[in-house]
């Protein structure tokens, strides 16, 4: 219905039932989430909000947040546009990695799907015109255990990118479907979806209004909120940087919008929060830029845009730092102020001027703090509705009812036909006649505001109901009696009997009623009681079985009981029932007061109780034989007391057996005999079952036996056992009565897990080496190390054990032991660990030792420098030892040795064994042999030659290999140079590489500072800036580059005293401009 502001138009409309409203906003909106963990919740009555400070512990959102509430008011979920939070503050288990953005303006708002129980979309929209765009997801609250989950195939599906920061929802015309209103980025198109019980229509594409955002780079302008009016006519939205504000009428019926509005004024510079008051009369701007933020009203009912830029009017304190307006469930605004523990209010918009109340303490958030961001709604949960609701029409008599939905604050005026009037919301007139058919009118007068509704009455005559009976209303049964109703002007009729004409026939006795239904659906009844007299019918009722055994009965009994009756059976008795014991027929006669008479008969049969006799076939001796019990006759049904149901059965325990039959009479009888079995030995052996190697174990048995029998062959009471394996013993007793007894004979399972060969390898001389190895019980039993010991030489190997002997070792435990290895002399050496096992058997585990020993020498050609044309340059090869460490005599060696050629003439020396020259390389293989090397550097080897010009500064002189003939001798190399000097020779490579500036970003958000790293090799001015995300320069920075050398220079960004959020850093050098963003979180 549409709602329509003081003498407009008025609408008449017809609703049937009585509905009851709440006052304030559906409960949808009841439960706010935003900011650092702050929240706020409203009492059931839709009034005086309070904070909540149970957000999930990660929440922490600068900017947009959205939230939905059952339509009791509980909290479902809630969403920063990137994470979704079930009712009990724990993420949803698919609820990540959704692309909305920490600094989107309207990160994220929440759609139930019409006519879809627990479906909820949740639209998305990135930042500052970003590639993620606008997308949606899908909740199901039937999910997750009820608590809701994102549907898997259902998330992130792109609608379309680049979008502004901008998203709203309003409901349809129709009352059902939902419209979500966006606006691309760098154009002026508006995308309208509509979301029905289907899914999501196509869009409709409009372009209206003003472009967001000119270029790629003009970031700011896809900032600003967007909202629809709560009675869906209007849609308002801020453009951040160009200041300006825009207001559109929307048709919320096919979705477009029309007549736009546009005010650009410096006083909206950073326009940001945007909100309509309840009555859509007045529009409320935030704006946020520092020293310039404020909150203005703008009055929609001014006229002309002239006149609505006009009456602009600053109703906040610009001390505060404004960010979100959002209408509440109590038509309150609330203000979002960054950094702030109180939310503000606007208690009157729909007032003008300052007298719309704004303060500073609205809600008091408990320490929490808001940002810029406030939950985005659909603005339909806030709109004002005047339906009305009757029980009209109605007949003549009843009670008429229609009211007005309840809105606080709200009176109310009623007029209509004979002059009525009345105040009441709602009116109630019993007993209703038809002259109070007609319109009546209703005003509601709402803040100085009237809206106006209409509704027909109708109350209808009702007809007149009689019955006239044509004959007498009391007679006997097999009579009757015609009813006749009264006649009128389209009478329909409807009798109890279901019949509709207007007499019928009544052979029955009954209470008879009537409907008289005229055209309107109004009704009148009457009702007539008649009386036919029936005949008793009797039965005898039989309380037991009419076949039975001897000693049981049955009792036979009418089955009609009253003091009006007589009773007469064929045994003579008067009574209503009799016992009877024997077989025959038994016949009774009932007569009524009214000497109507009945009669039944029944036949009686009684047979004998059978006696049963047990007969016992075989004899019964030793536990486990088996006897046959039986009956000397045949019956039809047995039960034994074992269960069986058999003639016969067997018998093989010790007891009392009883038998129950049935014969062919269904008579039962039972009987019982006694039976004894004696009891088979059970034998218990002694001894052990488990043996060493090569030792033996004795078993017997417990009891004394009269006879013997073992699986060996033995007939003795006790046998030895060396052998594993599985024997058998059968005994008998003196009663003849056996058993036997199985068992098994195994040896131990020891088992020591270790290392088989700990091998060292090649150590250096000289050195202690350790190896640690692990000894492990790996076998089924434990055992118990008498000792661990080196087999021949514990000067070179030794053990470090750490425990004291015996070692008891557990199934699966484990010690470690240190083996430690000691050379004295270049060698290899070979030995053994012994380790010895006593108990529960003689044991021994070997360990197998192997290690070397050598000594590590440097070998190296020392820098060398020589003037052109020396002759016999001598260039020398040292090498020394790196440890001390005895050495044998007389050590040889060969080495490779190369260089350019073309510095250096060689002389032949008697040591160079080969002499290769490939292009301008040449490779010298030397062979020597030298008494002994010291710690200090000893000359092995020597060149002679001419120095040359080549065509550079010197030759590299390379050791390409070294290698001394005691394979227990390592080596390391180092090569050497030759630089040529006295001569001067230019530089001719002038052609070297050119670095384009870098920039780069270290950050630390959690430590409130980051690091811009700068690469530069060109020469001029730089300067690094630093906006926020107003596009304020917060910070600048400086300098002259002199030199064309690669620079690399940090300068550190310090933010602990710029609050939270996301910067921009700009560098300009001489090879452009580069932008770097930053999020600082605290």
């Amino acid at each position: 219905m549409i709602k329509i502001p003081t003498n407009y138009i008025i609408l008449i409309s017809i609703f049937l039932s009585i509905y009851s409203c709440e006052i304030y906003a559906q409960k949808e909106t009841y439960n706010w989430y935003f900011g650092e963990r702050a929240g706020i919740t409203f009492l059931p009555d839709g009034k005086n909000p309070r904070a909540l400070t149970n957000a999930a512990s990660v929440f922490n959102q600068l900017e947009g947040v959205a939230s939905i509430s059952d339509k009791d008011g509980n909290l479902l979920f809630y969403t920063d546009g990137s994470n979704i939070w079930d009712r009990r503050h724990y993420l949803m288990p698919n609820g990540s990695g959704l692309l909305g953005n920490f600094s989107s303006t309207q990160s994220a708002v929440i759609v139930p799907q019409p006519e879809r129980t627990g479906i909820y979309y949740v639209f998305t929209v990135d930042a500052i015109g970003g590639g993620n765009g606008c997308r949606y997801s899908i909740v199901d609250m039937s999910l997750n255990y009820g608590y809701g989950d994102v549907v898997q195939k259902e998330k992130n599906i792109l609608l379309f990118s680049p979008s502004a920061e901008k998203i709203t929802a309003v409901v349809h015309r129709n009352n059902i479907d939902i419209w979500v209103i966006t606006h691309e980025f760098l154009t002026n198109r508006f995308r309208v979806y509509l979301l029905t019980k289907s899914g999501l229509n196509a869009p409709i594409i409009q372009g209206i209004g003003s472009i967001h955002g000119r270029a790629a780079d003009d970031i700011f302008n896809s900032i600003g909120y967007m909202k629809a009016s709560p009675d869906g006519k209007k849609i308002a939205l801020a453009i951040c940087k160009d200041s300006k504000v825009e207001i559109f009428d929307f048709n919320n019926a096919n979705g477009t919008l029309s007549n736009p509005i546009s005010i650009t004024d410096t006083k909206y510079i950073n326009a940001y929060g945007i909100e309509f008051s309840q009555d859509a009369s007045k529009l409320y701007v935030s704006t946020s830029f520092i020293n310039f933020t404020q909150v203005y009203q703008l009055n929609l009912r001014a006229g002309s845009r002239d006149r609505i830029a006009a009456s602009a009017v600053a109703v906040g304190n610009p001390a505060s730092y404004y960010g979100a307006l959002q209408l509440g469930p109590d038509w309150k605004i609330y203000v979002s102020r960054k950094d702030e523990t109180w939310l503000a209010v606007i208690n009157n918009p729909n007032a003008t001027g300052t007298a719309c109340d704004y303060s500073d303490q609205g809600v008091n958030l408990m320490d929490r703090k808001a940002q810029l961001g406030l939950p985005t709604f659909i603005q339909s949960y806030f709109s004002v509705d005047t339906d009305i609701f009757t029980n009209s029409p109605i007949c003549e008599d009843e009670t008429l009812e229609f009211e007005a939905k309840e809105i606080q604050g709200a009176t109310y005026r009623w007029t209509g036909p004979n002059n009525f009037s009345s105040n009441l919301r709602k009116v109630v007139i019993p007993n209703a006649k038809p002259n109070l058919t007609g319109t009546y009118y209703l005003r509601i007068t709402l803040s100085g505001n009237n809206y106006f509704d209409s509704v027909y009455i109708q109350v209808n005559p009702k007809p007149k109901a009689k019955i006239n009976p044509l004959g007498n209303i009391v007679f006997c049964e097999g009579d009757s009696v015609v009813l006749e109703a009264t006649s009128g002007k389209d009478y329909f009729y409807k009798w109890s009997t279901e019949e509709t004409s207007q007499r019928i026939t009544v052979k029955r006795s009954g209470d008879y009623s009537l409907i008289v239904t005229n055209e309107f659906g109004c009704n009148d009844t009457a009702s007539i009681k008649i009386i036919a007299h029936q005949n008793p019918r009797v039965k005898i009722n039989i309380q037991g079985k009419t076949k039975f055994c001897a000693g049981d009965s049955v009792i036979l009994s009418s089955s009609i009981v009253g003091s009006g009756y007589q009773y007469n059976w064929s045994t003579g008795e008067k009574t209503r029932q009799i016992i009877v014991k024997s077989s025959g027929r038994y016949i009774l006669t009932l007569t009524t007061s009214e000497g109507c008479k009945s009669s039944d008969s029944i036949d009686i049969v009684v047979s004998p109780k059978p006696s049963p006799i047990i007969t016992v076939t075989g004899a019964s001796k030793c536990e486990g034989d088996t006897v046959i019990l039986g009956l000397s006759k045949t019956y039809v049904a047995y039960l034994w007391s074992t269960g069986e149901t058999t003639p016969k059965i067997k018998a093989y325990r010790s007891g009392r057996y009883f038998v129950s039959v049935v014969d062919s009479n269904n008579c039962s009888g039972e009987t019982f005999i006694d039976l004894v079995f004696n009891k088979n030995p059970d034998i218990e052996l002694t001894g052990d079952t488990l043996i060493c190697e090569g030792e033996e174990t004795i078993i017997s048995t417990r009891e004394k036996y009269s006879s013997y029998f073992w699986s060996t062959g033995e007939t003795t009471s006790s046998i030895k056992i060396n052998k594993e394996g599985s024997y058998s013993l059968l005994v008998s007793d003196i009663n003849g009565c056996s058993g036997s007894k199985r068992f098994n004979i195994a040896k131990y399972n020891l088992v020591l897990e270790t290392d088989d060969l700990i091998d060292f390898d090649s150590v250096p001389g000289n050195s202690k080496n350790s190896r640690n190895i692990i000894l492990k019980n790996k076998g089924k039993h434990d055992f118990r190390i008498k000792s661990i010991h080196i087999s021949n030489n514990e000067s070179v190997f030794g053990l470090d054990i750490g425990r004291t002997f015996p070692i008891d070792l557990k199934n699966s435990d484990e010690f470690q032991v240190a083996v430690l290895f000691k050379p004295q002399t270049l060698n290899t050496f070979e030995d053994s660990i012994i380790v010895e096992i006593d108990y529960p058997c003689d044991l021994k585990k070997i360990i197998y030792l192997k290690g070397t020993s050598v000594t590590n020498t440097l070998v190296f050609c020392p820098d060398t420098i020589g003037d052109v044309g020396t002759p016999n340059f001598r260039i020398p090869i040292y090498a020394r030892k790196l440890f001390e460490f005895s050495l044998p005599k007389a050590l040889e060696f060969e080495l490779i040795l190369s260089y350019e050629n073309s510095y250096y003439a060689l002389i032949n020396n008697p040591e160079i064994k080969s002499n290769e020259l490939t292009g301008n390389i040449r490779r010298l293989t030397i062979e020597g042999v030298i008494d002994d090397i010291t710690t200090k550097n000893t000359q092995i080897a020597e060149l002679t030659g001419l120095v040359c010009l080549g065509e550079g500064a010197g030759t590299k002189l390379k050791i390409e290999s070294f290698n001394w003939k005691n394979q227990l001798m390592s080596t390391e190399t180092r090569d050497g140079s030759l630089t040529i000097s006295g001569l001067c020779k230019p530089d001719i490579a002038r052609i070297k590489p050119y670095l384009i500036t870098t920039l780069g970003i270290l950050a630390n958000n959690f430590d409130n500072n980051a690091i811009a790293e700068i690469k530069s090799e060109s020469t001029g001015n730089y300067h690094l800036s630093i906006f926020n995300i107003n596009g304020i320069m917060v910070e600048n920075t400086e300098w002259y580059k002199s030199e064309d050398k690669l620079e690399e220079r940090r300068i550190n960004l310090d933010f602990r005293s710029h609050s939270a959020g996301v910067y921009f850093v700009r560098l300009i050098s001489p090879d452009g401009v580069q932008v770097k963003m930053i999020n600082i979180v605290k």
